[in-house]
């Protein structure tokens, strides 16, 4: 049953559909507010209330009845306090243009729904440790960050993606140090930590998440802190119990290195790290560490071979294949209506998407508030990706409909 509440002698008949779309995830935008105001802003000020609203379907469709003919402001909203207009952390769609309302109007419109990119820089959280560490977790949209010691003190640092981490490379003390994140000359946050000494000369562990390598790859080595590479004959590699001949290198972050060597199909290898091989920036040595790992036979490997076509027009799409833990194994940019062939795949489940990087940066990018600008479309692989031992895969993935 539907009431319809009528001001005067009649009760107006108009209506206005669409759908909403979100667009990071490609998904309906479901159980949305969709609103109507009469001016562009109304929706950012506390304490407004839309002329009209209706709630979108699970299919994020959306139909606005018994409207007054008229120009209009169209929004959709993730209405998380139920207070009709936005805020921070609310995900929200923005028709670009007025909307008009008029008689015999059939059109329908998509809105495309994201949560906004922050208006400046935000420190999301921060992790300090005794050994003069601080990870951040910041926007990933603003790669321009200052970060400065209050004590004048030095550090090294390390991004990837939406996380940044800070060594102190200077003498450490019992004191409190304090570092502070700026942007464009604002202080944006001033983070405390603590650090010892003493904790800085103990040797310190080494660590590979790799169990299993292709024959393409390198071998990982990680730590917690920056080091350099003082002695490398004290890595010792073992193949089926026979020394193995390896290069050394630093990998790209500070506290990584690799290990080259010509693989060998099937087989499995045994790697000792001993003491002296390693110095960290506080000239404390690595601790002793063993790595069992194996190198994949050819049989236990797949090939994908995916179809893409129906791709948007005139922008650079990145395609990007993940693994089931969401570890990204393939990228490509630039990509057509092409068939993209992905050898050496180990048996498993992968999810694919494709994203439309309208402003060639690499990532997605919300909806911006400030400039106006709408978020870029994520397309996601709907269908079933498998691929087995030693068989070529073929998928085809139309990604407009």
């Amino acid at each position: 049953m539907i009431f319809v509440f009528s001001t005067g002698s009649t009760i107006d008949s108009l209506s206005y559909s669409g759908t909403v779309h979100q667009f990071h995830t490609d998904e309906p935008g479901k159980n949305l507010k969709v609103l109507l105001f009469q001016n562009d802003s109304a929706i950012f000020i506390k304490k407004s209330l839309p002329i009209y609203f209706a709630k979108s379907k699970d299919d994020g469709t959306f139909h606005l009845s018994y409207l007054t003919g008229g120009t209009y402001h169209l929004f959709a909203l993730d209405d998380l306090n139920g207070n009709y207009t936005w805020d921070e952390g609310e995900a929200i769609a923005i028709h670009p243009e007025p909307v008009i309302v008029q008689p015999q109007d059939s059109s329908m419109v998509e809105l495309a729904s994201s949560i906004p990119r922050s208006a400046h820089p935000t420190v999301k959280e921060y992790i300090t440790d005794s050994i003069g560490s601080v990870k951040l977790v910041i926007d990933p949209y603003y790669h321009d960050l200052k970060i400065t010691s209050l004590s004048n003190k030095h550090f090294l640092t390390k991004s990837n993606n939406d996380t940044l981490q800070i060594w102190m490379n200077d003498s450490l003390t019992l004191e409190e140090e304090l570092l502070r994140v700026q942007w464009q000359d604002q202080i944006d946050d001033t983070i405390t930590t603590r650090t010892f000494s003493e904790a800085t000369t103990k040797a310190f562990p080494l660590w590979s998440h790799q169990s299993k390598i292709l024959l393409t790859d390198h071998f990982e080595i990680q730590s917690s802190l920056p080091f350099s590479i003082i002695q490398d004959d004290l890595f010792v590699l073992e193949a089926d119990s026979v020394i193995q001949s390896c290069e050394i290198v630093k990998g790209l972050a500070a506290n990584s290195l690799l290990l080259k060597t010509n693989w060998q199909a099937g087989k499995n290898y045994n790697l000792r790290v001993f003491p002296g091989a390693l110095a960290s920036i506080y000239g404390a040595t690595n601790d002793t560490a063993e790595f069992r790992f194996s190198c994949y036979r050819l049989e236990e490997l797949g090939v994908l071979n995916l179809n893409l076509n129906h791709l948007p027009i005139n922008t650079n799409c990145v395609f990007t294949l993940y693994n089931k833990t969401r570890e990204v194994v393939y990228r490509k940019a630039n990509c057509k209506d092409e068939v993209i062939t992905i050898p050496n795949l180990p048996a498993g489940e992968y999810s694919a998407e494709l994203l439309r990087d309208d402003n060639h940066n690499g990532i997605f990018d919300p909806i911006d508030l400030k400039t106006g600008t709408g978020p870029e479309r994520v397309f996601v692989y709907t269908g079933k990706m498998t691929v087995r031992a030693n068989w070529d895969v073929k998928a085809d993935w139309p990604v407009i409909k």
